[in-house]
């Protein structure tokens, strides 16, 4: 902690002892030198990725908007549900600038999780910042002390990452009111033989990391590297099974993402295209022999396609940020994924058998990740169907619907947990389309 003081106060000093000509530059490093004072554990932080950039410590003022985790872990402690939700006012990909100011005058300051063309979102990383600028401007006027904060979450990659902090050190003064996290959405599978016949997949959201730190980018590089190499010998097999059908790599390439930049999902998208293209030529495909073997509920053994939580928590161990669950309602616990002896177990007990998986679950990723596990997405915007029906009912926004109490018990469950073990409640659209204000 001494050395971090130091590293603070040395440079608090020299950017406040450096004189510039330019007065937005100064009210820039005024801006940033009350922020590394308020959040002195993120000056590293930022300095590091400032380094990486090739920024000189009298220029990392120009990385103002980047916001380091303590801030992050301060500001998400008052998150409150309304705080993610849009209400729907703009619900088409074109919006008009009175929406926009309709939307400012709501309690709506954060999306947490957006997705670009890096992954699979429709956007490029220079529309998101436009977007979120224009919208930073208007909520500045209203509530300066309340930014807009966006976070940048792509599958497995922080390739957009990298691009933002470029974008945004080139021109500082344009973001000056917008806030900015980099993160990422990482794909992984929880194993536990005592009450699973085969593991499950979850996703979980990497908060205020270090786009360019070469171990995350190392290992999220082979990750995808093997998706790609699983997509082609599973195209190339289904080429010689169903050669009428005439199924070409390149081909399901055009059609989606996944399978060419190996994103998670790419086992879903190849049984697609080969489900279309094979009813097109008079073909029924086999997608279980083909794709969905892969799966880790379907294979215990494949640890090809998906990470390991206690491999997640090493790789930002000695680095910056922490991780959260994403879109936790979403885990799916059915198809005889459970043991039947561990349902006869609980039902002898008295217990819920999915809740006592996943108490069971979270208490195992804060054993693993201790500080590092850090939150959990129950602010999540874009469920379906009686998950986001229950999602509005627990929040207020209906009225109580009989059909949804299942769903309600299961995310009271993620909100019980949050609060058992002190975690962020983050939120966000899961937004893959073309603008910042759209869920998934």
């Amino acid at each position: 902690m001494q050395i971090i003081k130091t590293e603070l106060y040395r440079g608090i000093n020299f950017l406040q002892n450096k004189n510039l000509t330019h007065p937005i530059d100064n009210e820039l490093r005024k801006k940033f030198s009350e922020k590394i004072q308020k959040y002195p554990q993120d000056y590293e932080y930022i300095k590091q990725i400032g380094t990486s950039i090739g920024l000189k410590e009298n220029e990392l003022y120009k990385l103002n908007s980047i916001v380091g985790p303590e801030e992050l872990k301060q500001r998400a402690k008052s998150n409150i549900y309304s705080n993610f939700d849009t209400l729907d006012i703009i619900s088409d990909s074109h919006y008009t600038e009175a929406q926009l100011e309709s939307l400012a005058k709501s309690d709506f300051r954060y999306n947490l999780h957006l997705h670009t063309n890096n992954s699979d979102g429709k956007m490029s990383v220079s529309d998101l910042l436009e977007q979120a600028e224009s919208f930073s401007e208007i909520v500045n006027k209203k509530t300066p002390e309340k930014p807009f904060i966006i976070a940048i979450t792509d599958h497995d990659t922080v390739d957009g990452a990298k691009d933002i902090v470029k974008l945004i050190a080139k021109d500082p003064s344009k973001y000056k009111n917008l806030s900015v996290v980099l993160g990422a959405e990482l794909s992984a599978v929880y194993r536990n033989s005592e009450m699973l016949n085969s593991p499950f997949p979850y996703e979980m959201i990497a908060y205020s990391i270090n786009p360019f730190d070469e171990n995350l980018n190392l290992s999220l590089e082979e990750l995808r590297n093997q998706r790609i190499n699983l997509s082609k010998q599973i195209v190339e097999r289904a080429s010689k099974l169903y050669p009428q059908a005439e199924f070409s790599y390149n081909e399901v390439c055009e059609r989606s993402a996944n399978p060419k930049k190996g994103i998670d999902g790419f086992l879903y998208m190849l049984a697609d295209y080969f489900n279309k293209k094979g009813q097109a030529r008079g073909v029924l495909v086999d997608n279980e022999d083909l794709c969905f073997k892969y799966m880790p509920t379907n294979n215990p053994n494949e640890d090809k396609i998906s990470h390991e939580a206690g491999d997640l928590f090493k790789l930002i161990k000695d680095g910056f940020g922490f991780l959260g669950i994403a879109h936790p309602a979403k885990i799916y616990l059915g198809n005889g994924i459970i043991r039947n002896d561990f349902i006869a177990q609980c039902k002898a007990k008295g217990l819920n058998t999915g809740k006592s998986i996943i108490d069971t679950f979270v208490t195992y990723l804060k054993d693993i990740g201790n500080e590092k596990f850090n939150a959990i997405e129950t602010n999540y915007q874009s469920y379906s169907g009686n998950l986001q029906e229950a999602n509005e009912i627990l929040n207020g926004k209906r009225q109580l619907n009989e059909k949804a109490c299942g769903s309600i018990k299961w995310l009271k469950n993620f909100k019980e947990l949050a609060k058992k073990f002190n975690l962020l409640e983050m939120g966000g659209l899961d937004t893959h389309k073309v603008n910042i204000f759209l869920k998934k």
